[in-house]
């Protein structure tokens, strides 16, 4: 009896082995990737001691902002960039109410921003491996899930050399409504998909451009649910606006009367062939393409479903469209900059790649993934390399000069001329926090009119 127990048991764990094994091809590019995106958060903890200040910089606006949201509040008016402006009416605030606990405990807007910064990290990788269990994917699957959605080269330099917090907060939420859809979009709703309700509403109140992208699962959902549910998702994506609607509101009103974001044309970026934007074009195409390639694996490992086919083809037509560079002329997308649809791609073709039983195909296919999956990996690593700085600590000659210039002003500030070592936005920012400064600019044009800033060039 007992032998018996132990041949079952060894059988169970050379089974597990085994299982794991199979998929031996995502090793090697997981080990570069996860190696790396440690050393980047290390490099990047910096920031707990040193306010940044150089030019490859969101993160210190971000800071700002969690200062206006303990010294203003919310929706109200704030003096300190652009002779007054209404804070967080053009900004999405979930993560800085997420934040601001944080900020309160310590003291200090530098620690409280990195923590949450883990902190995302950290709960990205719980969602993605919990909800993976569902989707059938082992351990290995589904770390490698997660590193090559966040420790890529393009994310590393968008979440944490520039600190883009509240986007990648955003994703945090994405990840929980995405698979929360994938899950039911095959099963009935119940309780449990009421979750759905919340998880898209944190999504758009931490990033709206993450939002706007992410509603178009509802229409895939939509269009795989039988008639009675068809009702039931159309109500979630209204109350889920509706959970929102204190800041929705407000945001909306804004756009009509104070903002400049109608005139911005974030997506316009797409028709940017220049040097600087040269690997953001390269991952478009190759991201894009990724997607339909995967998909057709995901599709012939479904059996050709119909259902499949409906679910995906919003996101589908979306890729095309923007492969060819045709988003910018869609209303509210033409207002989205391109690196949100990276990553929301990306997810898919991740999603595709590792819910695919490559035992349809030929044997050696899983080594060619492999082989792609370690360029990948080098590449994504050697770009980090030559392209993203790592975290610039200011030197002395930058402290000890401008930190007793801001000692001497009175109110207000405005810096003129560009400086190699110094960004003058996050001085910008830096001086509210620190030294109770304000200024006539700051970050973000789009908290105030066109004419506001019109006036200013011809100043």
């Amino acid at each position: 009896m007992k032998k018996n127990i132990l041949n079952e048991k060894g059988n169970w764990v050379l089974e597990k082995i085994k299982n794991n094994f199979k998929d031996y091809w995502l090793y090697v590019p997981v080990i570069i990737l996860f190696l790396y995106f440690i050393y980047r958060l290390i490099d990047q903890s910096q920031l707990l001691f040193y306010f940044p200040l150089d030019y490859n910089n969101d993160v210190s606006s971000y800071m700002a902002q969690l200062f206006f949201l303990k010294e203003c509040g919310f929706l109200n008016f704030c003096s300190y960039w652009y002779n007054g402006f209404i804070s967080f009416q053009s900004t999405s605030p979930g993560w800085f109410f997420f934040a601001l606990p944080f900020y309160y405990f310590f003291g200090d807007v530098k620690v409280a921003t990195y923590i949450t910064m883990i902190l995302s990290f950290l709960l990205a990788f719980l969602v993605i491996y919990f909800s993976g269990k569902y989707f059938n994917m082992n351990k290995i699957r589904r770390l490698a899930f997660f590193i090559f959605m966040f420790g890529n080269s393009f994310a590393i330099g968008s979440f944490i050399r520039l600190g883009r917090v509240h986007e990648l907060f955003a994703w945090v939420w994405f990840l929980l409504f995405i698979f929360l859809v994938l899950y039911f979009k095959d099963r009935k709703l119940n309780k449990f998909s009421l979750l759905i309700i919340p998880s898209y509403a944190l999504v758009v109140f931490s990033y709206l451009s993450v939002g706007v992208i992410a509603s178009l699962v509802f229409i895939g959902f939509f269009s795989v649910k039988s008639k009675i549910e068809k009702l039931y998702v159309v109500l979630y994506f209204l109350i889920s606006l509706l959970l929102i609607s204190f800041w929705l509101i407000p945001f909306t009103i804004g756009i009509f009367t104070t903002s400049s974001i109608p005139s911005m044309l974030q997506g316009t970026w797409l028709w940017n062939f220049n040097t600087s934007e040269i690997f953001t074009n390269i991952a478009i195409s190759f991201v894009s393409l990724s997607v339909f390639v995967l998909f057709y694996f995901y599709w012939i490992s479904h059996k050709k479903s119909k259902k499949e086919l409906y679910f995906f083809s919003p996101i589908l037509v979306f890729v095309v469209l923007y492969f060819f560079r045709l988003t910018p002329f869609i209303p509210i997308f033409r207002n989205i900059f391109p690196d949100p649809y990276l990553t929301f791609f990306l997810f898919f073709s991740l999603f595709f790649l590792f819910n695919s039983d490559f035992n349809y195909f030929k044997k050696n296919i899983l080594n060619i993934l492999g082989i792609i999956l370690i360029i990948f990996a080098v590449l994504s690593v050697t770009i980090n390399f030559i392209h993203t700085p790592k975290f610039i600590v200011p030197d002395n000659s930058i402290r000890n000069n401008f930190e007793p210039l801001l000692n001497k002003f009175n109110g207000s500030f405005l810096i003129f001329g560009d400086y190699p070592k110094l960004y003058s936005k996050a001085v910008y920012s830096y001086a509210p926090i620190y030294h109770n400064l304000s200024t006539p600019l700051g970050w973000y044009h789009e908290v105030k009119e066109r004419a506001y800033f019109d006036k200013f060039s011809s100043f």
